[in-house]
């Protein structure tokens, strides 16, 4: 598996300083090392807490420290520029290999006529190292070196160019030596780099030279690395050569294939005479290697712009785009758009969130990807006398850590001022020119790159736009091929394109099954996934999880798409929202042959699709263009060469012989093709097989990579095995450009045909429509379905997304992924190429039965009686039916459980139903294993007495998180009644909680178990408690108040969901009656729609902020964090771990849901016993394990499922689907409709009255499980589960068994990942009989925090013990830091407890100045009032429920007042969750304000992108511009935006605010003189604005209010038309609905 797909995920804290005057001193070293010191929670250290991941500094070379090796003005180049440079190495400590480097190193210099002038050792402190970064400290080394006499260079562009070269060979040569050691950190004349796996408060305490006042540099760019991998590398730590990377490039792999393919040419370079060959370039080394981070990658290839000619900010706006098409700033801005529009036709972006600071030496600088999904600010800051200011800019992840500024230090710095303070938006950048001494902010650069050269000129010769085609050559040949004789094909040309009724009346269905059929086309692809496609442009939506066998162990033929799953971003990067945010996402594509963007030409012309979806008209459009050169090739062959040992493998060489002839020739676009029509001579179907679209479209793929042909040319396929969104995103994340889904359409035509939809259409249950409409649907459903793909891995481009191979396989042998899918992860091993061939050709067998196979080689499985097939068989892959694919939560094995349960049957029913589930068909990698018999390791059988008691075993249960509102409020408390009965953990799910539930139910009559509180539940006992031990914090922050989170016994961050990770919740309107509603803050009926997990959480420091968030409030609550099993998340879970998780939840692919897209219940997410021992095992690597506690979940439903988990590393188990069908779920499998029969998954009150469930049936169930646990125990000789988890050599693989599809599967990745392997200095491992990990010790501390400084106060103590709130008003001052996190959390905390949420009757005064650090105010309660004078980072009023925060600019940065709102005074997603309260900032607020607002009250003078999105309550007033996408998703509250900055300032402009704002659930109207409540709340609140903050902006609106009232728009959404605010009232009855709003 790639390194850099699993190992190498990091994020980290990062920013510059830089002198605008270009003076080098060694203050700005000062400041940069102690900028860095105040992002140390950034980063994060190995198990040692002393080595840190990584810090470093990038920096001018300080020439003076060096005077005692090299004089730079000895030689100089012929403009007078410095000839000389230092190489700052890492080299091996072997002492032999050392020696042959140092004598090597001079010898490769001379090769470019450069000199060795000497070696220096760099002073370095190893006493502060930790265990593990000394192990791997490497000998650091500077080697001084010039240029010589009689070779100088025009100027210092080409010695850095011969510099750069040099610098590859010698890597180049390391990696012959094989030396992990040995590394190039930079070889400049300009820039230098001090880093490596240090803290960073110990950065200049281990290089003495950052101390040395003769360091002296204009800039410093500074970083602190947080990495998910925890075995240290020297090399990886931060900066690179040029940059330092926050964030994460999620389309790695794919971007790193195209590098390979084409390796850039650097032949517009002739600065010396040597060759530029491929194989030179790879004597250097590869640009790119899958070895190395995504940092490092990232690094070497904007390093290759530059040294081709490019400015670094000019290569940045190549590789890293913003998202121009949406961008309203850029509709008067053409030649930026043109910029952009010219280069993704040449460079696939390299897509993911990424703050990147720049420096070359000549220019610093930072810049944000196009989501801006990384917090960005800068400060302009000076100094000096009047007439002789000195400008330093600052930019840095957080505000405060500006040192030089008095607000933020302890020392006085007074005559240092604030000139400005502004934040990087989404796509946006600036630089400092070191010697113009000049800032250039993000409009200027561009304007200025984009002059170079005639964009719009290039565009119109290079790029040809294709138009969207018609679907009449679908409709025709649908008509020609299945209409039954030539009277029907006559009346079927007469209908028209737009008519609704059938295209034909007569079809030959059999014809048209028998095609489908034999592409493995069934009932449920039909009639579920494509008739909701064309119905409704969507997905098919399901529920319930998947409960199917995976496809290698299936008995059904599957097609090899099943074979891989897809990946999803979780934690170290964000999902995106495609939903909400779908305006920076793009399908478009390019076909034809690409050329170097590094030398400023496309090859030839190249066509843009907007869809990778074409149909017959826009292929033959494509193929009649001029510029494009097409060549067919049938991927048909003959079935009986298929089902000989080696055909299809044979098949593919030729193909791809062909292939790479055509593309030799010429060729610049390739047509795969399984068209009959295309094999080329007559031959009946059922003779012939087929390469699966996917196996061949990756076998060309990969060969024209090797060859260095792959940008030559693109790939299209036509294939009549492709229909699911999964199919079309595996065939463009394996390198198809577009594919052309003929049978698909022709199954739609067909569908719109048949009489029961025309009825459905007549009776208006499907909307009217032609069946080219329906085709259109088909294809935005498509085109919907890839972008939520792509958005869950992150990703916003399908050119970036475009081999990318963003997938895991499951099943498939070495043979096919390294021939096929090179570089795709694939633990277990399986289907060779033949075995493949043959699960083609069972699809024939079931298509036209067993005759074909007559005098041909037999290789499947001989089905009795298997006879042509009349009809698409029901594979069942979906729904249980009975001779269909086998389901383990099936109808007899749950009415079994049943009865089990409701007899009390313990001995015989349970016994049937255990059985059930250990024989059952192979369904999961678990039943493909078996314990070794306790013989086998020398132990025996035990009598079950001696085994642990039920009670102890039950307390490790916890049931699944399900949400109030998923399940109906019978189901939900009785699960949570049982499982606290147990003494297990039940789960609240993501809708919030009734407080009333938190209290134990004391009234219940015994005689019929019913309770006068809780009147809907029955078989109830005094003393129960229906409250949720584990209270779930999910993206859509449903209920999370800090009542809620305080009445949790643990707190579970949810990051992904096993039924659909990467994606947000989702709940059907009709599931939402008022009492949901009220819980939520939502609308009845209103559908509610979580984001993906990305508001607070985009990468792994941000996670590791919502634990401290988490922590700080509840410091009682141990804090699990639930991810889903995916390659890589033994690196995730040591990530998790060290951002102070006490609990991880792994949890499979097979979860369930209440609703999902069926291609996300199937194709995402990996089975829970991969996950669990890749997590178990890399923490144990690590020296982690003994820090988390791990849980799995996911289809567990037995005691064997238990202990078998255990043997795998867990130590809680989680049930989820199986606790429902325990209290009465019969699996109707239709839990998205609010249908369920027996009132499990309804609000409907009808039927919830028929849930039949009790508590005492979930105890009885888990009763059972328990004891069934302590009987295997006892069998394998084992007293405690303590004493099996983990265990080495317990599993084995299971005697026996028989696959139908191969022989070959391998388990040992599960077996072998159980196994410890202790390697001195590789890991932390203990040796295997050290179990001391499982003691896991107290909670996750954050330490003394500034709310425990303010709870030792004993007057704020009084103030809080005071229950009436008559004497408890007080006024605190405090100073606070960047570093105070999460201040006030703790003193709501203690408020909650006490007197629930809004019942605290004081008030608690709190003045600040100083910068506040992440998540200021988060989670406050009612009571309290903060203000600060001074700035604050992201996340301000997350989760608050009452009280207010004010913001507002010190009094020192007053002195801009009339412009003093273009500040930035908070960060991004400010208010996230909020449920109250009030928030007042005089200033602009970053990306993400107010989302998921359910009811505080904002006033703020500005905000970035996507404010105000997924709103509920409450409501905001801007007085400032707003970025784009403005309201999107926003169903409840009402927003009031003065949008028009020139309304304040005549030299602003308007933005025009309708293009800013999204429009989908809001509409936009102006308040009338007679809505009198609405601008009397307006009138008060901006009052209460001026008053609390002194606004400029709003007093000048109070002052012209009417004036402001014809250029304000309020934004309502539909929900909220009938809001009492916004009516026409008199003034009596104005003042009632003001004072509510307020």
């Amino acid at each position: 598996v790639p390194a850099a797909l699993v190992e190498e995920r990091d994020a980290c804290g990062v920013g510059f300083i830089a002198s605008l005057s270009n003076e080098a001193n060694h203050d700005i070293i000062k400041q940069a090392l102690a900028a860095c010191s105040c992002m140390e929670h950034r980063g994060a250290c190995s198990a040692d807490n002393i080595s840190g991941d990584g810090a470093g500094v990038l920096t001018a070379i300080p020439w003076e420290l060096f005077n005692d090796f090299i004089d730079p003005s000895s030689i100089l180049n012929r403009d007078g520029s410095i000839a000389s440079a230092v190489a700052m190495m890492f080299l091996p400590k072997d002492s032999e290999t050392y020696e042959d480097v140092v004598q090597k190193i001079p010898f490769i210099l001379a090769k470019y006529k450069l000199v060795a002038k000497g070696w220096r050792d760099v002073p370095v402190n190893k006493s502060v190292l930790g265990t593990l970064s000394a192990d791997f400290v490497p000998q650091i080394r500077q080697l001084f070196v010039q240029a010589t006499d009689s070779n100088l260079y025009d100027n210092d562009v080409q010695f850095e160019n011969v510099l750069y070269d040099a610098r590859r060979e010698i890597q180049g040569y390391f990696r012959q030596i094989k030396s992990k050691e040995a590394y190039t950190c930079s070889f400049s004349s300009k820039t230098i780099v001090y880093k490596g796996m240090l803290r960073s408060s110990d950065l200049s305490l281990f290089y003495l030279d950052l101390l040395n006042e003769q360091y002296k540099s204009p800039y410093a760019v500074y970083h602190r690395r947080f990495s998910t991998n925890t075995v240290p590398k020297w090399f990886l730590a931060q900066p690179m050569r040029l940059l330092a990377h926050n964030g994460e490039i999620n389309t790695l792999l794919g971007n790193i294939n195209w590098v390979k393919s084409k390796q850039y040419a650097l032949s517009n370079r002739p600065l010396v005479d040597y060759s530029t060959s491929y194989e030179t370039q790879m004597l250097k080394g590869p640009l790119v290697d899958v070895g190395r981070s995504d940092s490092a990658n990232l690094d070497s290839i904007l390093e290759s712009y530059v040294r081709s000619g490019f400015s670094a900010e000019e290569a940045l706006m190549i590789l890293v785009p913003e998202a121009y098409e949406s961008q309203p700033k850029l509709m008067d801005k053409q030649d930026i758009k043109a910029f952009y529009s010219y280069y993704e036709s040449l460079q696939e972006a390299w897509d993911g969130p990424a703050l990147l600071v720049f420096c070359d030496g000549d220019v610093v600088g930072a810049s944000l990807d196009r989501n801006g999904l990384r917090p960005a600010r800068y400060m302009l800051t000076s100094h000096g006398p009047a007439g002789e200011e000195k400008t330093t800019v600052h930019v840095m992840s957080e505000v405060g850590v500006t040192k030089s500024l008095s607000q933020f230090s302890d020392e006085s710095n007074g005559d240092v001022t604030l000139v400005d303070a502004g934040r990087l938006g989404p796509g946006e950048m600036l630089s400092v020119n070191i010697k113009e001494g000049k800032l250039y902010l993000n409009d200027e650069i561009k304007e200025s790159v984009v002059k170079k050269r005639p964009y719009s000129k290039l565009i119109e010769e290079s790029i040809i736009k294709l138009k969207k085609g018609s679907y009449k050559p679908e409709l025709t040949n649908f008509i020609e091929s299945y209409t039954v004789d030539e009277s029907n094909k006559q009346a079927a040309r007469q209908v028209q394109e737009t008519d609704s009724t059938p295209v034909a009346t007569e079809v030959d269905n059999n014809l048209l099954i028998t095609t489908q059929s034999f592409f493995g086309w069934g009932t449920e692809d039909v009639e579920v996934q494509l008739a909701s496609m064309a119905a409704d442009a969507v997905e098919a939506t399901f529920c319930m999880g998947d409960d199917a066998p995976l496809a290698a162990i299936s008995n059904m033929p599957h097609t090899l798409y099943d074979y891989f799953k897809q990946r999803f971003a979780q934690v170290t990067n964000p999902a995106i929202d495609p939903l909400r945010e779908g305006a920076v996402m793009s399908l478009s594509m390019f076909l034809g042959s690409r050329g170097d963007p590094t030398s400023h030409q496309q090859r030839s012309k190249v066509v843009k699709i907007d869809s990778p979806v074409l149909n017959t008209e826009e292929l033959e459009s494509i193929s009649n263009n001029p510029s494009i050169t097409m060549e067919t090739f049938s991927t048909l062959y003959p079935l009986k060469k298929a089902l000989t040992v080696g055909g299809l493998q044979a098949q593919l060489d030729n193909l791809c012989e062909l292939v790479v002839a055509a593309v030799k020739k010429g060729a610049n676009v390739i047509h795969l093709s399984d068209r009959l029509l295309e094999y080329g001579s007559e031959v009946a179907l059922s003779d012939l097989s087929y390469i699966p679209p996917l196996l061949a479209v990756g076998v060309v793929h990969h060969k024209l990579i090797n060859l260095g042909l792959r940008t030559n040319v693109s790939l299209i396929i036509s294939t009549g095995q492709v229909w699911a969104t999964h199919h079309f995103a595996c065939l463009i994340g394996y390198g198809a450009s577009a594919i052309v889904p003929y049978m698909a359409f022709d199954a739609v035509i067909n569908w719109h045909g048949q009489k029961r939809v025309q009825n459905s259409m007549e009776k208006g249950d499907i909307q009217p429509m032609s069946a080219s409409k329906a085709l259109y649907n088909f294809r935005k459903a498509v085109d919907k379905g890839l972008l939520k793909i792509l958005s869950k891995m992150g990703i916003s481009l399908l050119t970036s997304y475009h081999g990318a191979q963003i997938f895991e396989a499951l099943g498939l042998s070495d043979d096919v992924m390294l021939t096929a899918f090179k570089g795709t992860p694939c633990k277990v091993a399986g289907l060779g190429f033949d075995d493949i061939a043959a699960e083609c050709a069972e699809f024939s067998r079931k298509t036209f039965g067993d005759a074909i196979f007559n005098g041909m080689i037999e290789k499947v499985e001989a089905v009795e009686g298997e006879e042509k097939a009349k009809k698409l068989f029901n594979y069942g892959f979906l729904n249980f039916f009975k001779s269909g694919e086998y389901h383990h939560n099936n109808q007899p094995l749950i009415k079994t459980l049943h009865s089990a349960i409701r007899t009390k049957d313990r001995q015989d029913l349970y016994d049937l139903y255990e059985q059930s589930v250990t024989s059952r068909p192979p369904t999961t990698f678990r039943d493909t294993l078996q314990f070794v018999p306790p013989e086998k390791r020398g132990r025996q059988a035990i009598s079950v007495d001696e085994v642990e008691s039920v009670e102890s075993i039950l307390k490790r249960f916890c049931s699944g998180a399900m949400s109030l509102g998923a399940l109906s409020r019978e189901a939900h408390e009785t699960l949570a009644i049982s499982m606290n009965r147990i003494g297990g953990k039940s789960n609240s799910g993501e809708g919030g909680e009734d407080p009333i539930r938190a209290a134990l139910i004391k009234d219940v009559d015994e005689l019929t178990g019913k309770s006068s509180t809780f009147t809907h539940l029955k078989g109830l006992k005094n003393g129960d408690s229906a409250n949720s031990r584990i209270k779930q914090i999910a993206s859509g922050r449903f209920g999370v108040t800090p009542g809620y989170l305080m009445s949790a016994d643990q707190l579970e961050i949810k990051i992904s969901q096993g039924a659909k990770p990467g994606e947000g919740g989702q709940l059907p309107g009709a599931k939402i009656d008022q009492y949901i509603a009220t819980l939520r803050k939502s609308k009845p009926g209103v559908t509610l729609i979580s984001p993906p997990p990305h508001h607070d959480i985009y990468s792994i420091e941000d996670l590791a902020q919502l634990i401290y968030d988490l922590h700080q409030i509840n410091p009682a609550a141990p804090v699990s964090v639930k991810l889903v099993s995916e390659v890589g998340i033994g690196t995730v879970a040591s990530g998790v771990t060290k951002a102070g998780a006490d609990i991880i939840q792994i949890s499979g692919h097979d979860g369930g849901t209440g609703a999902s897209p069926a291609t996300s219940i199937k194709h995402a997410g990996s089975p829970w016993e991969l996950g669990l021992v890749e997590s178990h095992s890399t923490l144990l690597n690590n020296g982690l394990r003994d820090r988390v506690l791990l849980r799995v979940d996911g289809g567990l439903k037995s005691g064997w499922d238990v202990v078998m988990a255990a043997a795998m590393g867990a130590e809680e188990f989680g049930f989820g689907t199986i606790a429902l069908i325990a209290e009465g779920c019969i699996m109707a499998r239709i839990c998205h409709t609010n249908k369920c029969p027996v009132g499990v998954t309804t609000q409907n009150e009808a039927l919830r009255k028929r849930f039949p469930g009790t508590p005492d049936n979930v105890v009885t169930f888990f009763g059972y499980v328990a004891e069934e646990v302590r009987q295997i125990l006892a069998r394998l000789g084992y007293r405690r589960l303590d004493e099996i988890i983990g265990l080495p050599g317990l599993l084995e693989a299971r005697e026996g068994l028989q696959l139908k599809k191969t022989k070959s599967l391998d388990p040992s990745f599960i077996l072998n990942s159980i196994v410890c392997r202790p390697s001195k200095g590789e890991n932390f491992c203990a040796v295997n009989d050290d179990r001391s990990w499982l003691n896991h010790g107290p909670v996750v501390s954050n330490g003394f925090t500034f709310d425990d400084m303010i709870l030792s106060d004993p007057q704020i103590q009084s103030s809080i013990n005071d229950p009436l709130g008559l004497d408890s008003s007080v006024v605190k001052h405090y100073r606070i830091k960047n570093t105070d996190r999460t201040a006030f959390a703790r003193i709501s905390g203690v408020l909650a407890k006490k007197y629930g949420d809004g019942g605290f009757l004081g008030r608690l005064n709190f003045e600040l100045t100083g910068a506040a650090g992440q998540s200021f105010g988060a989670f406050l309660s009612s009571g309290m009032e903060i203000t600060l004078d001074g700035y604050a980072n992201d996340y301000v009023g997350k989760g608050m429920a009452g009280g207010r925060i004010t913001v507002r600019p010190p009094k020192a940065d007053l002195t801009h007042s009339a412009v003093m709102a273009s500040f930035n005074m908070v960060g991004n997603t400010v208010l996230y969750g909020a449920t109250g309260g009030q928030l007042f900032v005089r200033g602009r607020a970053g990306e993400r304000f107010a989302v998921r607002n359910s009811g505080a009250l904002a006033v703020v003078e500005g905000l970035g992108d996507h404010g105000c999105e997924y709103m509920t309550a409450g409501n905001v007033v801007v007085l400032g511009s707003t970025g784009r996408n403005f309201a999107a998703g926003m169903t409840g509250g009402l927003a009031f935006v003065l949008s028009d900055d020139s309304f304040f300032d005549e030299q602003l402009r308007d933005q025009k605010f309708v293009d800013y704002m999204n429009g989908e659930s809001v509409s936009l109207q102006r308040l009338a003189p007679n809505q009198i409540a609405a601008r009397e709340f307006l009138t008060n609140t901006l009052k209460s604005h001026v008053e609390q903050t002194g606004s400029v902006r709003a007093a000048a609106v109070l002052q012209r209010l009417d004036e402001a009232l014809q250029r304000l728009w309020v934004v309502v959404p539909n929900s909220e038309k009938g809001n009492p605010l916004l009516a026409v009232q008199t003034l009596q009855d104005a003042s009632t609905v003001v004072q509510m709003s307020q």
